[in-house]
């Protein structure tokens, strides 16, 4: 029974790996039960892993946003104070 069953590409933490390899050596009965839950200890770590990812993209997203917004603000001022002194001149 293999105890790898994810892409081989996919990066695993250490202490998953050294987990599986415990598993390995317990008695054969009790191996899928411990395999099962360590896979899904992976599936929580690759949820927990994009979750983190998404949030990360949101934020950036966000500071990019908070940019433009500062750029467009900046802008509205300078035209208010040119329209101001045009006014004021007559």
């Amino acid at each position: 029974m293999p105890t790898e069953t994810y892409h081989q590409t996919e990066h695993v933490a250490p202490e998953l790996v050294e987990l599986r390899k415990a598993v390995a050596t317990l008695p054969r009965r009790w191996r899928p039960q411990f395999t099962r839950f360590c896979n899904q200890i992976q599936d929580w770590a690759r949820r927990q892993t994009r979750m983190v990812q998404s949030a990360q993209e949101l934020v950036d997203q966000l500071q990019l946003d908070v940019k433009y917004l500062q750029f467009d603000l900046e802008a509205t001022r300078r035209e208010r104070d040119v329209l101001r002194e045009q006014l004021e001149r007559g």
